[in-house]
């Protein structure tokens, strides 16, 4: 057994961020009772980057995952911001999350062989893994909130990836609370009441999308239903389940 943190530079004087109000399918922003099914570190491919990717499973059945690229690239979990060393959102939503499912700063990983989807041979494959074997089967309450975005393909010629114009609708995993009070991680470490979640929930009702298109997904849905009353196929809006057409997206690039 091994610490997640090993090999990493973590400074402890870097101050957390703040918690502040603002995918098998889910089609609505708001709280999801959730389990933890799987909870697995990715590495990547072109940088010291680190991920922990969480596979949450809703009362409902739904699979919703969240990648949360908690080592940046230069292989640290905080930056200089404004002077002040800060550190990664996704590091602080991580401790979030390990706290809220376990009641404990339980940081530990087991290597284990697992399965998952290879999507170039379309089939599980079994690999070996870094698997945080405390979060396996914890509950949480994940918040989600619907985010429409635009699809992207890889340009050959460059070697980046670029918009197609078309755009999607994706559920976004934005923050966590405890799955029986309701409080956030502060909340619960303080003995807090809980007031965080009442506001969240207040500021994101279940019909709200993040428009990250500037209107494009609007008017896609509208050619895709005027095109299907005619007949013929649209561009629509694609509702995925936490995915997206990038390849290797890292918080941190």
């Amino acid at each position: 057994m091994s610490n997640i943190f090993d090999g990493i530079e973590v400074n402890p004087n870097a101050s957390a961020k703040k918690e502040t109000v603002g995918g098998n399918y889910i089609a609505e922003t708001g709280a999801y009772n959730a389990v933890i099914k799987m909870a697995r570190i990715v590495d990547s491919q072109s940088s010291a980057s680190k991920a922990l990717e969480v596979t949450f499973e809703t009362e409902s059945g739904a699979t919703v995952k969240d990648s949360m690229w908690f080592v940046g690239k230069d292989g640290k979990t905080a930056s200089v911001k404004d002077g002040k060393l800060v550190e990664n959102f996704a590091f602080t939503k991580l401790k979030r999350l390990v706290y809220l499912a376990t009641k404990a700063d339980a940081l530990k990983t087991e290597s284990k062989q697992i399965l998952v989807y290879n999507y170039q041979e379309k089939k599980e494959k079994a690999i070996q893994a870094d698997v945080m074997v405390d979060l396996i089967n914890k509950p949480v309450k994940i918040l989600v909130l619907m985010n429409a975005k635009f699809k992207t393909k890889l340009d050959e010629s460059t070697g980046e990836y670029k918009s197609t114009g078309e755009t999607y609708v994706t559920a976004t995993i934005v923050g966590f609370v405890d799955a029986t009070t309701d409080k956030n991680e502060e909340e619960l470490r303080d003995n807090l009441d809980a007031k965080f979640y009442a506001k969240w929930t207040k500021a994101n009702p279940d019909d709200r999308i993040k428009d990250s298109t500037n209107g494009a997904y609007k008017t896609n849905a509208k050619n895709s239903a005027s095109s299907a009353d005619n007949g013929s196929a649209g561009t629509g809006t694609t509702n995925t389940a936490g995915g997206s057409d990038e390849s290797n997206s890292n918080l941190f690039n």
